[in-house]
């Protein structure tokens, strides 16, 4: 016959029991005879030392008991203990309590960090195993991360980003610095490939200084230094154009009496087919920022004002244009 399965009760009580206790030998003649396909288990690893009713069956409302002895040997025989890789048939026990089919394995989960009397502790045990994982709080940490191993974790740990994921997806599309994959994301930008051809990213060194001469300008207007202001804010607007120029063209160009910043833009409108600066006004403020440089101008607090709104606006259609090449 087949060995029986063996059953755990949660309970120390059946209902209408009668206590019949048997040796090992008697039990298990018992069992083939009557072909029992179940047999039952109080007895649990927290409460190792309780050996009552550890083994038993339920007939007509008798309760056959197995009589507890250090001696064992007939049960771990018909169970075939040493095929399964247990020492003893408690250990065997305890094995089946928790649902561990194989004495090795379940020695090493006593022996880990993981060890506990229920199958949640054995199931994490087995993903520690798994995943290589040192130790409990390394396994909740990756489970929340989504981290395959301690390997990946560690990885992880030390790579800066804020996701596993997103160092996954920064590998996978060919980003080399966690700054340049989260600055690309900011953009929309996928892959690093997209990443080195936008000019924001291209062009990133003149624009950057292009927003320094925007804040020196904000500062000098903060501090009433208006001439300055307008000066500055105009400047910005020059640094735009050739900017723009490169950016559309593919090359540098300077101002000169036949290229000045109207024709300049002019061709940019152009080519890129649209036709939204004001140049009347533009041209009002050029007058003005050589008027402060050469004849020493002074202007007020308001004219500083209407120049910086103007020229803000002119950045923003220029920057608009730049975003779209």
């Amino acid at each position: 016959m087949s060995v029986p399965k063996i059953v755990f009760f949660t309970s120390s009580y059946i209902k209408g029991e009668k206590m019949s206790d048997l040796e090992a030998e008697e039990f298990l003649k018992y069992i083939i005879n009557e072909e029992i396909r179940t047999v039952f288990s109080m007895y649990t690893p927290a409460r190792a030392h309780q050996k009552e009713r550890f083994l038993f069956t339920i007939k007509e409302g008798f309760v056959l008991n197995v009589r507890w002895t250090n001696e064992l040997n007939s049960l771990e025989k018909f169970f075939d203990i040493s095929k399964l890789n247990f020492n003893d048939f408690m250990e065997f026990l305890d094995a089946q309590f928790i649902g561990i089919k194989n004495g090795e394995i379940f020695r090493r989960f006593k022996n880990s960090k993981f060890w506990g009397t229920n199958r949640k502790s054995f199931q994490d045990f087995l993903e520690a195993e798994k995943g290589s994982f040192i130790d409990r709080n390394s396994l909740n940490r990756a489970k929340q991360l989504k981290t395959p191993n301690q390997a990946e974790l560690d990885r992880f740990s030390q790579s800066g980003y804020r996701q596993y994921q997103e160092l996954l997806d920064s590998e996978k599309n060919g980003f080399k610095q966690k700054e340049e994959f989260y600055e690309a994301k900011d953009l929309g930008i996928t892959t690093y490939e997209e990443y080195k051809k936008n000019a924001l990213i291209k062009f990133k060194s003149d624009l950057e200084k292009i927003d320094e001469v925007v804040s020196d300008a904000e500062k000098a207007l903060g501090e009433l230094r208006f001439e300055e202001s307008i000066r500055l804010n105009y400047l910005s607007i020059e640094m735009w154009v050739k900017l723009l120029h490169l950016s559309v063209f593919g090359e540098e160009t300077r101002f000169s009496e036949d290229q000045n910043i109207k024709t300049i833009l002019e061709k940019i409108q152009q080519k890129v087919g649209t036709n939204k600066i004001n140049f009347n006004e533009l041209d009002k403020w050029r007058r003005v920022r050589n008027d402060i440089a050469h004849e020493h101008l002074k202007v007020s607090m308001e004219e500083a004002k209407t120049a910086a709104r103007f020229l803000t606006d002119t950045r923003d259609i220029l920057l608009d244009i730049f975003k779209k090449q």
